[in-house]
């Protein structure tokens, strides 16, 4: 049998072991009361996380919502660029064509002006001047001279509004023909007009002149009295001045008459270009 020393042993020992057993119980009992705190802890961060994901959700569909709406406020004022643009554009043409219109029918005014009436003084200016501005750019100027065939059966045949409305349609013709810029024709004489040609050799300068006595031919104005032709014809005289000195208007214009005389000889429609002044 145990001895008492030997029970006090075993009691102190079982003391021990009930001790442990409580103090470990006390302890699993505050681990997992710590784990379900900890548990609840994440419970409540994973809450938050998926309120924070529905939150971002929300917002990427916000976001995805105004970029759509940006692109399309974007694609509209790229549109009214656009037309804004071709509308520009439109007003240019517009404009450029006005301004063609202005600037013909100032040259078509210009023109009548210069046709309604003789004048040989502003001719001879506006040759003077180009052959001025010729000297200094070492370019020909060309200088033709027409006038209109059988004077006296002209004269017989249209009254003197009859004329002024047969010459008006001449010089009209003429005009039509002249389409480079700088080139100038005026009317200097009764039934005699001139034209200045820039940066024109002779050749060019007869070729023109074909054309003119071609178009006023074409007219069909009325000549039965003439002996060789039934309508108004011109003649024209061709000369050319070359860069080598300043030449005065009057050997210019001398020249030129001395062509047309050349081409009146020939008959009625001639064409007469005298040798290049050297």
């Amino acid at each position: 049998m145990p001895t008492i020393k030997e029970e006090q042993i075993m009691t102190i020992l079982m003391s021990l072991i009930a001790l442990a057993a409580v103090a470990l119980a006390v302890w699993l009992f505050l681990e997992l009361r710590k784990a379900k705190v900890q548990l609840l802890e994440h419970q409540s961060h994973l809450t938050a996380a998926r309120d924070n994901m529905s939150a971002l959700q929300v917002a990427r569909s916000e976001l995805k919502e105004k970029l759509a709406d940006s692109e399309f406020h974007l694609k509209k004022a790229h549109q009214q660029n656009q037309a804004a643009k071709t509308k520009l554009a439109q007003l240019q043409k517009h404009a450029e064509r006005s301004q063609d219109e202005l600037d013909a029918k100032d040259a078509e005014a210009k023109r009548a002006d210069a046709f309604s009436r003789p004048d040989m003084k502003g001719f001879t200016a506006r040759l003077d001047d180009e052959i001025k501005r010729a000297l200094r750019s070492k370019k020909k100027v060309t200088v033709l001279v027409g006038e209109v065939d059988h004077r006296r059966a002209f004269d017989a045949q249209y009254d003197e509004d009859g004329r002024e409305k047969a010459l008006a349609a001449m010089l009209e013709a003429v005009g039509d023909v002249l389409r480079r810029a700088g080139d100038y024709a005026a009317r200097v004489d009764e039934t005699r007009f001139a034209i200045v040609m820039p940066e024109a050799d002779g050749s060019i300068g007869r070729q023109f002149a074909d054309r003119i006595r071609k178009a006023i031919t074409s007219l069909c104005l009325p000549l039965p009295s003439a002996p060789d032709t039934d309508r108004v014809t011109v003649s024209i005289g061709v000369t050319t001045v070359p860069p080598t000195r300043l030449y005065d208007t009057t050997t210019v214009l001398r020249r030129a008459e001395k062509a047309l005389q050349a081409a009146q000889q020939k008959g009625h429609s001639q064409i007469a270009r005298t040798v290049d002044a050297a």
